[in-house]
Protein backbone atom coordinates (compact mmCIF):
# COMPACT_ATOMS: atom_id res chain seq x y z
CA UNK A 1 0.00 0.00 0.00
CA UNK A 2 2.61 2.43 0.98
CA UNK A 3 4.73 1.71 -2.29
CA UNK A 4 1.20 2.04 -4.25
CA UNK A 5 0.81 5.73 -2.48
CA UNK A 6 4.41 6.51 -2.71
CA UNK A 7 4.50 5.50 -6.75
CA UNK A 8 1.17 7.98 -7.16
CA UNK A 9 2.36 10.45 -5.37
CA UNK A 10 5.71 10.40 -7.78
CA UNK A 11 3.57 10.39 -10.82
CA UNK A 12 1.67 13.67 -9.62
CA UNK A 13 4.80 15.40 -8.85
CA UNK A 14 6.18 14.53 -11.89
CA UNK A 15 3.09 16.02 -14.06
CA UNK A 16 3.42 19.29 -12.27
CA UNK A 17 6.99 19.42 -12.48
CA UNK A 18 6.80 18.87 -16.14
CA UNK A 19 3.77 21.42 -16.35
CA UNK A 20 6.00 23.82 -14.01
CA UNK A 21 8.78 23.11 -16.76
CA UNK A 22 6.35 24.05 -19.54
CA UNK A 23 5.00 27.33 -18.70
CA UNK A 24 8.87 28.40 -18.03
CA UNK A 25 9.62 27.36 -21.13
CA UNK A 26 6.91 28.79 -22.52
CA UNK A 27 7.44 32.44 -20.65
CA UNK A 28 11.03 32.12 -21.86
CA UNK A 29 10.31 31.83 -25.33
CA UNK A 30 8.27 34.77 -25.30
CA UNK A 31 10.89 36.68 -23.07
CA UNK A 32 13.03 35.77 -26.14
CA UNK A 33 11.12 37.32 -28.66
CA UNK A 34 10.45 40.39 -27.30
CA UNK A 35 13.79 40.85 -26.87
CA UNK A 36 14.90 39.98 -30.46
CA UNK A 37 11.87 42.67 -31.37
CA UNK A 38 13.62 45.04 -28.75
CA UNK A 39 16.78 44.68 -30.14
CA UNK A 40 15.42 44.84 -33.69
CA UNK A 41 13.46 48.22 -33.12
CA UNK A 42 16.74 49.77 -31.05
CA UNK A 43 19.14 48.76 -34.52
CA UNK A 44 16.56 50.71 -36.45
CA UNK A 45 16.77 53.58 -34.21
CA UNK A 46 20.41 54.12 -34.13
CA UNK A 47 20.62 53.33 -38.14
CA UNK A 48 18.09 56.08 -38.46
CA UNK A 49 19.78 58.58 -36.23
CA UNK A 50 23.11 57.61 -38.02
CA UNK A 51 23.08 60.63 -40.56
CA UNK A 52 22.51 63.05 -38.09
CA UNK A 53 25.38 61.70 -35.93
CA UNK A 54 27.35 62.57 -38.83
CA UNK A 55 26.64 65.78 -39.16
CA UNK A 56 27.11 66.66 -35.59
CA UNK A 57 30.88 64.95 -35.28
CA UNK A 58 31.57 66.41 -39.11
CA UNK A 59 30.80 70.15 -37.43
CA UNK A 60 32.62 69.48 -33.86
CA UNK A 61 35.38 68.39 -35.61
CA UNK A 62 35.77 71.66 -38.32
CA UNK A 63 34.86 73.27 -35.13
CA UNK A 64 38.08 72.43 -33.79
Amino acid sequence: IREKARLEAAEVANKRLANAKQIAETKHNSFVDSLAQEKASLEEALVAKMPLFKESLKAKLSSI
